[in-house]
C-alpha cells in the first residue's frame, strides 16, 4: 500500500475541525449522534459521551425519545461523568403540527425542555418547511412560527435556531422576513446528494449546514469506488464518507446503537483525505434522495398531515 502524509498524523490539521463557530458566535461540535427512530439506547448514548468523546445528540419531538435522552443526561450528572448538562450539545427540532401557529410553537417547545428535564436547548429548528396545508399560506405561517422562535431564543430557552430540510427556494422568501437569521440548515447530504448549492448559499448566509444521512442509510457502504478509497487510505467506508463530509465543513450526525460502529464513526480526526479524493466523491452526485424531497410541497403535505404513518407529537 502507498502511504502518503495527508493520510496520516493529521490531528493537529484536524483539530479546526472538532468544532463550528455559529453566527452567534456559539461553538458547534462538528460531530454529534443521530437518535432517529428510536434506535439509539441509553447505554449508547453514555458510550458516545464518555468513551468516544461525542458531546452532540440531534433529537426531535417526532423521534419520542426526549424523556430517555434527558434521563441518560441525568443519569450521567449523577456518575460525574459529565460536569453539567451543558457539556452535551443538544439539537431538537419541533415538528410541523406545532409550526401552525405562535401558541403551538410556544407549547411545542415547552414540552421539549420538560421532556428533555433542561431549561433550555442549544439548538431548536423547523423540522419541515411546513406549516400549513394550503401552500399559498405555508410561507407567512413558516413566518408566524419564526417569529415565536425568535422570541424563545432571546428568552435564552434555545442558544440558537435554525432550519432543517430548506431548499434554496425555501430559503430566499423565508430570509428577507427574518429579524433573526437562521444559524444552522439540517439537510439530507451524502456523495449521492452532494447538496453543493445548497452548502454554498447557506454559508453566504452565514447559516452553518448540517448533514443527516450522511451514510445513504447505510446503502453506500457497499459502494466499490468508497470501498476503494477506503482500502487506499486504510480506513472504512464510513470513516471516508464521514470524514469527507467533515472536510466540506458540514456538521455530521450519524446515527447507531451499536457500540463498535459508534467508535468507528467517530474515529475521524487521525487522517484527511487528500483534494482529489474530496473530488472524487464530489463527482459521484446523483440528485438521489433517500429521505423524503421537501421541494414537493404536495407529497410533504400528504405525507405530514394526511397520513397516520408519523405521529403527531
Amino acid at each position: 500500500e502507498i502511504e502518503r502524509s495527508t493520510h496520516k498524523n493529521m490531528s493537529s490539521s484536524s483539530d479546526k475541525l472538532r468544532y463550528h463557530t455559529l453566527s452567534n458566535e456559539l461553538k458547534i461540535p462538528s460531530l454529534g449522534l443521530g437518535t432517529y427512530q428510536n434506535e439509539t439506547t441509553s447505554e449508547a448514548i453514555k458510550n458516545a459521551i464518555v468513551e468516544q468523546n461525542v458531546r452532540l445528540l440531534d433529537t426531535a419531538m417526532m423521534y419520542g425519545n426526549h424523556e430517555m435522552i434527558g434521563q441518560t443526561i441525568e443519569e450521567l450528572l449523577d456518575e460525574k461523568k459529565i460536569q453539567s448538562k451543558d457539556d452535551v450539545f443538544i439539537v431538537t427540532k419541533l415538528w410541523p403540527n406545532r409550526l401552525v401557529s405562535r401558541e403551538e410553537v410556544r407549547k411545542g417547545t415547552e414540552k421539549c425542555l420538560d421532556d428533555l428535564k433542561m431549561h433550555h436547548v442549544d439548538l431548536l429548528l423547523m423540522h419541515w418547511p411546513l406549516a400549513s396545508e394550503k401552500k399559498e399560506d405555508n410561507m407567512a405561517k413558516l413566518h408566524e412560527a419564526w417569529k415565536e422562535m425568535e422570541k424563545i431564543y432571546d428568552e435564552g430557552k434555545a442558544k440558537a435556531i435554525g432550519v432543517s430540510n430548506f431548499t434554496i427556494e425555501h430559503l430566499e422568501q423565508f430570509l428577507p422576513k427574518c429579524t433573526v437569521q437562521p444559524m444552522v440548515n439540517q439537510f439530507e447530504m451524502h456523495p449521492l446528494l452532494n447538496q453543493e448549492q445548497l452548502a454554498l448559499y447557506c454559508r453566504k448566509h452565514h447559516i452553518q449546514p448540517m448533514a443527516y444521512r450522511t451514510l445513504g442509510h447505510g446503502a453506500l457502504l457497499d459502494n466499490e469506488k468508497i470501498k476503494k478509497m477506503a482500502s487506499r487510505v486504510g480506513k472504512t467506508a464510513a470513516q471516508v464518507i464521514l470524514r469527507w463530509a467533515l472536510q466540506r465543513d458540514f456538521v455530521i450526525i450519524p446515527k447507531s446503537s451499536k457500540v463498535e460502529r459508534i467508535k468507528e464513526n467517530s474515529d475521524l480526526f487521525d487522517f484527511e483525505l487528500s483534494e482529489e479524493e474530496v473530488k472524487e466523491l464530489n463527482a459521484m452526485d446523483e440528485n438521489h434522495h433517500f429521505c423524503f424531497d421537501s421541494s414537493d410541497f404536495e407529497g410533504l403535505r400528504e405525507m405530514i398531515f394526511g397520513s397516520d404513518k408519523y405521529p403527531k407529537p
